[in-house]
């Protein structure tokens, strides 16, 4: 829940009046985002949701996953792309940018960061299964997202984004 609320936090700190919905395919993190969210006085839905196979539960305008690409295979990135678009639902997707610097910044940081074997090995784990920013692009076309784009963000990340179905 950390992104949504930050979004909540920032829009009323602006002035806007947005309404913000979270979903994971876990159960448990969906209980963790609501709890923090209530804690934060915040009022953001949470639910929990297969984006990439259950029906989209309403219209939006903008649909956001943060480090969700590497977690997914092949069909299942052109399924959420997919589905996204064809709802013409504006996207953006932050994810890790596979390469060397960015394995060696994970190596480094589980290491300096936790004791957890676990951590050791899922983070560069993770770096080896995430997309390089053209195979996102690659597969943004695919999937038919209008106007897609690619920017490169720190440290060693990458920011999908584009329009539904042109």
């Amino acid at each position: 829940g950390d992104i949504p609320i930050a979004m909540a936090k920032l829009a009323a700190r602006r002035g806007y009046e947005v309404e913000i919905e979270g979903c994971d395919l876990s159960p448990l993190a969906v209980d963790c985002a609501r709890r923090a969210a209530e804690r934060a006085g915040l009022a953001i839905r949470f639910y929990v949701l297969d984006a990439c196979r259950d029906r989209l539960p309403r219209d939006y305008d903008v649909a956001v996953s943060n480090l969700l690409l590497h977690h997914l295979d092949d069909e299942q990135v052109l399924a959420l792309l997919g589905r996204l678009g064809g709802a013409g639902i504006h996207q953006a997707h932050c994810d890790l940018h596979r390469c060397r610097s960015g394995l060696v910044l994970a190596w480094l940081g589980t290491r300096l960061l936790s004791r957890s074997r676990i951590t050791h090995v899922d983070g560069p784990m993770s770096v080896r299964r995430a997309l390089r920013p053209d195979e996102a692009m690659a597969f943004a076309r695919r999937a038919g997202m209008s106007q897609p784009r690619v920017r490169r963000v720190w440290p060693v990340r990458f920011v999908l984004e584009g329009g539904g179905r042109g």
